[in-house]
């Protein structure tokens, strides 16, 4: 049954463990999904300034959390979910050439190859609890990196950012430890029945592994043990006569 088991899931156990180690990103082989401080200074005006945040905007009764953020150097206050200056006065997100223009500052001035506004997840730019703002402005850049850019034009502010390793991360780990695959992630619950699946039949191929590995370790023990010969001595010896 080891055997059984492991031509069905013995290259997948073999991945999960192989896309689990490279999750631990040996050597920084990949730069990752999320813009890099000095990329994200581009979109939000540069450091924050925290003296500029002196005061709160109006609040509602129905308040129940604020953040502060920086977006074009501007201090705002986000309000459960919608951005205020700190007047009051809402927000409004930057115009999407002067996003363009930001992104193309973030990637050291790199022409623009393609921009597309998203309406639904890709391949790439996605959510399996589906929290991710949409639509999504999906930029991409002809930098040496070959960097694309996710940016929320509701908030001016880059969601993800892919460079080619970002790229090879995504179906190396999430695809192979995760199974995040385009047309299987998105089903649910068939994704959870398929994790569940080849989740179990890897420790079952683990455990028989393990279960062969100490019974032959058994054997050699119980085969190392010193040989007791029989005694040679006549039945009517003196040792046999006291035991008798």
């Amino acid at each position: 049954w080891h055997h059984y088991s492991g031509l069905v899931f013995g290259v997948l156990t073999f991945t999960f463990i192989l896309s689990g180690m490279l999750s631990l990103n040996p050597g920084r082989w990949s730069t990752g999904s999320s813009p890099t401080s000095s990329q994200l200074a581009h979109f939000t005006g540069g450091p924050i300034r925290p003296e500029r945040f002196d005061r709160l905007p109006p609040l509602p009764l129905t308040a129940k959390e604020v953040d502060f953020e920086q977006i074009q150097s501007q201090p705002l206050a986000k309000i459960d979910g919608k951005r205020f200056h700190l007047d009051g006065s809402a927000f409004v997100p930057p115009p999407t050439s002067q996003l363009l223009a930001a992104a193309q500052q973030a990637s050291r001035g790199a022409q623009i190859e393609s921009v597309k506004l998203l309406n639904s997840y890709d391949t790439y730019y996605y959510d399996r609890k589906y929290k991710k703002p949409l639509p999504i402005l999906e930029v991409k850049l002809a930098d040496p990196a070959a960097t694309w850019f996710y940016i929320d034009p509701a908030s001016g502010l880059p969601v993800n950012r892919y460079e080619t390793t970002g790229r090879w991360e995504r179906w190396l780990y999430h695809g192979f430890h995760s199974l995040d695959f385009p047309g299987l992630w998105q089903q649910r619950p068939l994704w959870d029945v398929v994790v569940i699946f080849v989740s179990l039949g890897g420790l079952y191929l683990s455990w028989s592994g393990v279960q062969i590995g100490w019974e032959r370790l058994r054997r050699q023990a119980r085969s190392n043990r010193p040989y007791a010969k029989p005694s040679t001595r006549p039945a009517n010896s003196p040792v046999y006569a006291e035991k008798a």
